[in-house]
């Protein structure tokens, strides 16, 4: 079960990152067939290219990019789950955390994932700074130190209670046989910039259109997710109850004083 906790959290968080009041389908009471297509209507559309660098820094941005890029861990309602890290404990005496790896876990070209991504991320973050994470002052990382493959020491500037929050479970981990070319990263675009680790891949994007599709990573590391592909379609407020009702997009933000008519009809407040 908490091997699909990752996938299953992604799907509500992409609801959750609808603006107004978001609602879902009603709930399906046959098993799909064939292959699984969740789509969702956002009103803004666009929120820039889903790489670490050049997505939009506001939530739905970073939700985004989260689709192709895991970070070390993840958080249920229950505490934090394994994600690029199966395991991971405190050395109160060093003031720095060891994240035990996943072994399985490749990138979307096919090469492995190893500790060597985890320290280079760090490095690189540290020179390009992410909007999201900081790596410098009382969050930061004074250092990396590899212990094998699949093992990896960080050292912290000093004690940070959230760092399982702020900075393991938010900084995307890059592959560093792509990213360690690239002196400047608010201009490396394009298909290496979006392979990843996580249970996506990016299958198109329009900027012109606000439009995002993904499609499922079939040898992702918690294996393959339950839902095939993902799309994210324009769709404005005004809309979105039709389209919701056609059946065009399982998920959307409608304006609030339409939210008690919808889930009359069954309609799911999220």
């Amino acid at each position: 079960m908490r091997k699909r906790t990752r996938q299953i959290l992604l799907v509500a968080a992409l609801s959750l990152a609808l603006v107004s009041v978001a609602l879902v389908a009603p709930a399906c009471t046959t098993a799909p067939s064939g292959a699984v297509t969740y789509t969702i209507g956002d009103p803004t559309g666009d929120w820039g290219y889903p790489s670490p660098y050049l997505r939009y820094s506001r939530g739905p941005g970073y939700v985004r990019m989260s689709l192709i890029f895991d970070t070390l861990v993840w958080k249920d309602a229950d505490g934090f789950v394994p994600a690029l890290a199966e395991d991971w404990e405190y050395v109160e005496a060093d003031n720095a955390y060891i994240f035990y790896l996943q072994q399985n876990a490749t990138w979307h070209d096919g090469q492995p994932f190893t500790a060597d991504d985890v320290a280079f991320t760090i490095d690189y973050v540290k020179t390009h700074p992410d909007p999201f994470v900081t790596l410098i002052g009382p969050s930061g990382i004074n250092r990396s130190e590899i212990i094998d493959s699949y093992s990896v020491k960080l050292y912290l500037e000093q004690p940070y209670a959230p760092f399982l929050n702020d900075i393991a479970g938010t900084m995307a981990i890059l592959p560093q046989h792509i990213w360690e070319g690239v002196d400047d990263p608010m201009t490396f675009a394009g298909p290496e910039a979006v392979i990843g680790s996580g249970p996506y891949t990016l299958a198109d994007y329009s900027k012109e259109h606000g439009t995002y599709l993904y499609e499922a990573y079939e040898d992702y590391y918690l294996g393959k997710p339950l839902v095939d592909r993902i799309v994210f379609d324009k769709v404005s407020d005004e809309v979105a109850a039709a389209a919701l009702q056609q059946g065009t997009v399982d998920a959307a933000s409608i304006p609030p004083e339409m939210a008690a008519d919808m889930e009359a009809d069954g309609y799911m407040n999220e």
